[in-house]
């Protein structure tokens, strides 16, 4: 980033008050802020940015950028009417600087993971920024495009959205060349109403394509399947003939990878089809872009598992499936999937999925069936809406729990040496914590 605080003004609708000056970063934390930087006040739950301002200006050659003018300060600021919103603006001016090709992904399940897939692909063939974790929002989104460089030749960036517009603001910010979309599911159904809107917020994306840019779909999608656009389409799947990019002669984590008529063998470091579907659409970005099969092919084959994404580990005589980050129907099931390959006893622990609105019922009793065919041997089943599976799933053992606390204790009670125990659920019921909590107590 190399932007004067002039241009910043004029981008952002602002008001400049001292001296012009460049700045090469721009900070929402005042722990983070040095010489060079631009301080964003941004008012959070927790503290309003603009507090720090007074702490802040002994630090030589720094900027403001705020919603209200600071009091006996030293340094120039900006005065804007939404900070965050301003923020957006000053990515947007920062990106408009630089060379590098947007990718941008969105889909209602996987798009964190596909995004790092993308990342990993492009990385053997070209020099690539992309964002860290789900820093999908109005304000993760543009903080993560200020990282990019002017040598970047790729900025690859998740959008997220709750409701209608959300996308198309994101795309104000970082004007994609090649638009992502992994699946159309339920996942914020119950504040779009249905899978029709879901797919109409996402297509925003689309909309957002310049004549000559790319759509990457998953082809084996329904809704995906059906869109008709004007912009160029890409289509990736394993079951759609149709698709562009597709996996064949699938054998657990290698299939064949056919584009366009020709064969690649590939396998991936990471375990479960939706992964496939991942690396696919991370070879169809990569062939968008022009990108060497070889070398492509080489840096899919080189991604690993992230975080609380189907994190697989052995720890004391268990195998844990830490699949923690979030959870839809759609996420439930790649997840148990991926167990099916593990021999020993399958213990699901699964807390409520969100958001679902009125289909939560069904979505959360859909699950029954396809733990029978797991043949799992036990399902702790946590919170309000986890008791409809508990109450689908008459035969097989299994348990419901108010919360965290009460599932810990059945787990202690439970578990046995040997079994595999995947842990999920909507990350505001914090199944993270119920596995460091058991983690803590199974190791005494």
């Amino acid at each position: 980033m190399k932007l004067t605080l002039k241009q910043i003004a004029g981008r952002t609708g602002g008001t400049l008050h001292g001296a012009d000056m460049t700045v090469h970063g721009l900070e929402t934390d005042s722990r983070n802020v040095k010489s060079g930087c631009i301080f964003a006040a941004i008012k959070g739950a927790r503290a309003d940015g603009f507090d720090f301002i007074k702490d802040l200006d002994s630090t030589d050659n720094i900027a403001y950028l705020t919603d209200r003018a600071p009091e006996n300060v030293r340094r120039p600021y900006i005065i804007v009417g939404d900070v965050i919103r301003a923020v957006g603006d000053v990515a947007a001016l920062h990106l408009e600087s630089i060379p590098a090709k947007i990718v941008a992904v969105t889909g209602s399940v996987g798009k964190t993971t596909t995004k790092n897939f993308i990342a990993a692909a492009l990385n053997e063939c070209m020099s690539v920024h992309f964002s860290k974790g789900n820093r999908n929002n109005e304000l993760g989104l543009p903080l993560s495009a200020l990282g990019a460089e002017a040598s970047d030749d790729a900025v690859i960036l998740e959008m997220g959205m709750r409701g209608f517009h959300e996308i198309e603001y994101l795309c104000s910010i970082a004007r994609p060349d090649i638009a992502v979309i992994t699946n159309i599911g339920i996942s914020h159904i119950e504040l779009l109403g249905s899978r029709e809107n879901i797919l109409k917020a996402k297509s925003e994306i689309i909309d957002a394509l310049p004549d000559g840019g790319t759509a990457v779909l998953n082809g084996d999608d329904d809704m995906l399947q059906a869109l008709k656009t004007e912009k160029k389409i890409l289509r990736f799947g394993i079951e759609n003939e149709n698709c562009d990019i597709r996996a064949l002669n699938i054998v657990d984590n290698s299939f064949d990878m056919l584009v366009l008529g020709k064969k690649h063998r590939v396998t991936l470091s990471v375990a479960g089809r939706h992964n496939i579907y991942n690396a696919l659409a991370a070879a169809a970005v990569g062939f968008a872009l022009g990108c060497d099969a070889e070398k492509l092919i080489r840096g899919i084959e080189s991604f690993e598992g992230d975080g609380q994404r189907q994190n697989i580990y052995l720890f004391r005589g268990l195998r844990i499936f830490d699949d923690t980050y979030n959870a839809s129907p759609a996420s439930v099931r790649a997840a148990m999937e991926v167990m099916r390959g593990y021999d020993g006893r399958k213990v699901l622990v699964l807390a409520d999925m969100l958001e679902l609105g009125e289909y939560s019922k069904a979505a959360h009793s859909s699950l029954a069936d396809d733990i029978r065919s797991l043949r799992v041997g036990l399902v702790i089943c946590i919170g309000s809406q986890m008791r409809h599976l508990y109450d689908a799933l008459d035969g097989v053992p299994r348990f419901h729990c108010a919360d965290n606390a009460q599932a810990l204790k059945i787990l202690m009670q439970n578990v046995k040496t040997g079994d595999n125990i995947l842990f999920k659920g909507s990350q505001s019921m914090n199944v993270a914590g119920l596995l460091n909590d058991f983690r803590g107590e199974w190791a005494k």
